[in-house]
């Protein structure tokens, strides 16, 4: 399998403002608010936010005195102006659809703020390694939002799997987020936006597995579909059967519910990730502001199982 492999940079120190400043775009999006929450958690100010709708209200609840942009090019504009003119600008925020976050993550680097992305960090090997050509040249950090690294269960699979550093295992699951009406009409289901849900959804899965099974060799497919995915992992410490979609699999598509299903079976245990109740995005910001942020060479664990087919 092709694997694309970093050395992250050791970036120049942010600036000496009294708190991290943030900006943000695609504040009007579903994700946004935990961002919101994240931000404000840490102590952080959100100076302004963009987004192409103008219903982003939810801001106002968190920072009132941010600005609003609707207009992509004044929201660049306005960051490059601040960072030239000593008013330092920290972080850059995509919160965007997927195909927009190479685009957006170069164009915040370009105006000379550190990035954070929400997963998946771009759509192909070339946009990738263009993300690290861009955060070479301008000597500034792109971190990834990977939260589920932090859920408790996702720690203990962690920590039982490490102590057992010569078994292989053999691996199931379940990975299923239900979703309204609402998501036959979004983005999510358009391939060329959204990368498809093994990219959009599935992302999750990937990186854990990588994370914590070791690198995988190859990704056979069962079933690709808009709603629903399936297929056979071989990593270096395990054999992944995985399931994942919107839909509800076989007969547990009868049971009315709206909560996640996210199950990981190993040989003698079973990891139960359905529910989790603290905002996991605080955690990812802590780390970050702690120079302790996943930065490119983590998040292409999960994109090479991604990337496996495609030639740069």
């Amino acid at each position: 399998m092709y694997q694309i492999i970093f050395k992250d940079l050791n970036p120049k120190p942010c600036s000496l403002n009294p708190k991290p400043t943030f900006v943000l775009i695609g504040a009007a999006g579903y994700i946004a608010p935990r961002h919101f929450e994240a931000i404000q958690s840490v102590g952080g100010e959100l100076v302004a936010v963009m987004d192409q709708h103008d219903a982003m209200g939810k801001v106002v609840a968190y920072f009132p005195g941010a600005k609003l942009f609707t207009e992509e090019e004044k929201f660049f504009r306005f960051l490059s102006e601040q960072n030239s003119s000593g008013k330092k600008i920290d972080y850059l925020v995509v919160c965007t659809p997927n195909h927009l976050h190479h685009h957006h993550i170069v164009s915040g680097l370009a105006a000379g703020s550190a990035v954070i992305c929400e997963k998946p960090l771009c759509l192909s090997a070339e946009e990738l390694l263009d993300i690290q050509r861009q955060s070479y040249q301008y000597n500034l950090p792109v971190y990834t939002i990977m939260q589920l690294r932090f859920h408790e269960e996702v720690m203990r699979l962690k920590a039982d799997v490490d102590a057992k550093p010569d078994h292989f295992f053999h691996v199931k699951v379940s990975y299923f987020t239900p979703r309204g009406a609402w998501y036959d009409n979004s983005w999510k289901t358009d391939l060329q936006k959204s990368g498809g849900i093994q990219m959009n959804l599935g992302i999750h899965l990937f990186d854990l597995m990588a994370w914590i099974f070791g690198s995988p060799s190859e990704n056979k497919l069962v079933q690709d579909r808009p709603r629903y995915a399936e297929g056979y992992l071989s990593n270096s410490r395990a054999q992944i059967h995985w399931k994942l979609g919107i839909d509800l699999p076989g007969s547990e598509k009868e049971v009315q519910t709206s909560q996640p299903i996210r199950l990981i079976e190993t040989d003698d245990a079973i990891y139960d990730l359905s529910v989790y109740h603290a905002n996991l995005h605080i955690t990812s910001y802590t780390n970050i502001l702690s120079e302790n942020g996943f930065k490119l060479s983590e998040a292409t664990l999960g994109l090479n199982t991604l990337f496996h087919n495609q030639t740069i």
